[in-house]
């Protein structure tokens, strides 16, 4: 208990009252303390202020983005499964029935390159 008066002394008496109040719906037993300041948080978060900087980081980035200075993203999996074939091949046992860790390996690399994966 006096490890949550320690930590409870940085927060303010009204923050405590409104987590409190919106811990109990939430919490099933008596929150550690990490689960406390994560409503602590929540509670005196300020909706105007988020906005403030959600609207300066998007201003932020289309300036970048209008001096070409943000990096392109990466490729979509989706975009890139397009280019493949309509049937992948599956290892199956007839194919690899007694093969090396080494010959399966060289299997797998000849299929990618077959399909232009590599």
């Amino acid at each position: 208990m006096q490890m949550f008066i320690a930590a409870w002394m940085t927060v303010s008496e009204e923050s405590i009252r409104k987590a409190l109040v919106a811990g109990v719906r939430r919490w099933h037993y008596f929150p550690n303390l990490a689960e406390f300041f994560e409503v602590v948080d929540e509670v005196e978060a300020d909706p105007a202020s988020h906005k403030k900087a959600y609207g300066a980081l998007l201003k932020r980035y289309e300036q970048a983005y209008l001096a070409g200075t943000v990096r392109p993203t990466l490729k979509s999996v989706v975009t890139d499964a397009i280019g493949l074939p309509v049937e992948v091949p599956k290892l199956t046992s007839v194919d690899l029935k007694d093969a090396s860790p080494q010959e399966k390996q060289l299997w797998s690399r000849k299929m990618a390159e077959k399909n232009g994966w590599l």
